[in-house]
């Protein structure tokens, strides 16, 4: 793993930049960033823009999005566009659709615009214009849509991700692929703007996570494009759910790959975060802010803090974030998701806080037995499982050598051909990485790593109860989704349930630990919950004894 706090003297130039250049608008959405208004009298001059457009190049040759507020609502749009394609960008254009037509659109494919943005947050034109709180913009989107397909232009579909809508986004993604799009592309709402009246009908952490993987399947299965955007979760989930997939998640792009430039010249990390990097008007160098400005470092350095606090209630141990920190400084994703600097800001004034929507290791059920060093172990280490084939002779001189790490905490003997199974902690994955390739070029055998992605379940104080021949317990290893997760969780004779990292030829994402009184238990409940949830792809790995316990 890269270093997170490692100083770049020379940051990654942007390959997208956004630039606001109208925040009018006729339209009155629900969850506005922008606060878009019909009579918005307060845009950047035609001059302006252009200078700010040369900047951008200058720096350079990225994809410039023309976004807003409706960018059809500025007279000279086409002026920008052809002074943005002279200075050798590409063009890109984001569209409410309202005044689009065959005329716009045959000037815009003559410019050589290389994509379009419109958006549809339902399948339903009621639903659809209620949110957008226009009569007709689901109709004056689908012809918009239509125009720009007769034209020959790409385009991609934006949808807005609610409750209002969640469980609609199948539906919505085979909208897209049957309206010809090139690409489906949810966001997560973000509290900027209006939306930040919106609480009510904004994802809950757990909606999100169920969110995330629906969006995950869509990506891996669709026949268009997938992306999720304002999402950064998405990136590790989509990872470990489909390790095998050639298709790329991304987590936030803020800061690296994406700027914006607000309708005042402000370079900002994106719409949602209205913090101020540095004024192209004041200072008409994208590049010198871009690389100088402290506050865009300071995210790319990723110096979140990695404060856990513990507070002990009934049923849970709860890892909050102190001081405006949190998990993200001390997540083992953070380098490939990063989380939302502006739900982070908009939670507690403070974008180098947690993104307060994620949930990957926030809250671990569990009963009163487990330590609480354990519990504060988290803040400043890392963990996996890790599973090995070993020969039956070699089994003492390997669990030896295993037990003798300071990491190990647990150390099991199973009947199954990955007969060894030990839990490693160390001070970050880099160690851990070292660790397994010396023990597999050591022992000639390949150790493999299972990290968590996520807790359902932990019972501590059920450890006594992996000691055979006095009780009957196995590892199940499964394929799982969210009711057959709640239903394990619900069974007592389960102590641990949690979500790992998946293998190409161990596609597993769900380790649960059963408990039982005798053998043929332990099959019923095997059998029962296969056949209850229809489960195809599954292994049962007996506890054969424990080589080693804390």
């Amino acid at each position: 793993m890269s270093e997170k706090n490692s100083v770049n003297p020379c940051p990654k130039k942007p390959r997208i930049v956004a630039f606001e250049v109208t925040r009018r608008c006729k339209m009155n959405c629900l969850h506005c960033r922008a606060l878009a208004q019909s009579d918005f009298k307060d845009d950047l001059t035609t001059d302006q823009c252009k200078k700010i457009i040369k900047s951008v190049a200058d720096y350079n040759k990225c994809v410039l999005i023309f976004t807003g507020g409706e960018p059809f609502e500025r007279d000279d749009i086409f002026d920008l566009i052809d002074f943005a394609n002279s200075c050798g960008l590409a063009v890109s254009l984001a569209t409410c659709g309202y005044n689009f037509d065959a005329k716009k659109a045959q000037m815009l494919k003559q410019a050589g615009v290389i994509t379009l943005s419109f958006s549809l947050d339902s399948d339903n034109a009621k639903e659809h214009d209620n949110f957008r709180q226009t009569a007709g913009a689901f109709e004056k989107t689908l012809a918009a849509i239509d125009i720009a397909k007769k034209a020959g232009l790409k385009f991609q579909i934006n949808t807005t991700v609610t409750k209002l809508n969640a469980d609609k986004l199948p539906q919505l993604a085979k909208l897209a692929e049957n309206l010809g799009a090139y690409c489906f592309n949810p966001f997560m709402l973000v509290p900027a703007g209006r939306a930040q009246g919106l609480s009510d009908i904004a994802l809950t952490s757990k909606e999100y996570e169920k969110v995330l993987k629906t969006v995950a399947d869509l990506k891996s299965q669709g026949k268009i494009e997938v992306r999720f955007t304002c999402a950064p979760r998405f990136a590790p989930v989509y990872e470990n759910l489909h390790p095998q997939s050639k298709k790329k998640a991304f987590g936030c792009l803020a800061a690296t790959d994406f700027a914006f430039i607000s309708h005042s010249g402000d370079v900002q990390t994106c719409g949602f975060l209205k913090i101020s990097a540095g004024n192209l008007l004041q200072t008409p160098d994208f590049g010198k802010v871009w690389e100088k400005s402290e506050f865009l470092n300071a995210i790319r350095q990723k110096k979140f803090s990695g404060k856990l606090a513990r507070h002990s209630l009934s049923s849970s141990v709860v890892l909050t974030k102190e001081d405006g920190g949190g998990g993200c400084g001390s997540c083992n994703y953070v380098d490939i998701c990063g989380g939302c600097r502006a739900r982070a800001f908009a939670k507690t004034g403070d974008y180098l806080a947690s993104d307060p929507l994620c949930s990957y290791l926030s809250v671990i059920p569990a009963q009163a037995g487990i330590r609480a060093a354990t519990v504060m172990e988290r803040s400043s280490s890392v963990s996996t499982l890790i599973a090995a084939h070993v020969e039956q002779d070699k089994l003492p001189v390997v669990a030896d050598v295993v037990n003798s790490l300071p990491g190990i905490s647990h150390n099991y003997l199973r009947n199954h051909h990955y007969n060894l199974w030990f839990t490693l902690k160390a001070s970050d994955f880099s160690q851990i990485d070292k660790t397994i390739d010396e023990f597999s070029k050591k022992f000639k055998t390949p150790f493999l790593s299972f990290p968590a992605t996520k807790c359902h379940k932990l019972d501590s104080s059920a450890v006594k109860r992996h000691s055979p021949p006095q009780v009957f317990n196995a590892l199940f290893c499964c394929r799982a989704d969210e009711a057959a997760v709640k239903f394990l969780c619900g069974l007592p004779q389960v102590s641990h349930c949690l979500e790992r990292k998946t293998l190409p030829h161990w596609p597993y994402n769900l380790y649960v630990m059963l408990h039982a009184q005798n053998p043929q238990q332990l099959k019923d409940i095997v059998e029962n919950f296969v056949r209850k949830f229809n489960i195809e792809k599954f292994q049962t790995l007996p506890t054969v004894k424990s080589l080693k316990t804390f």
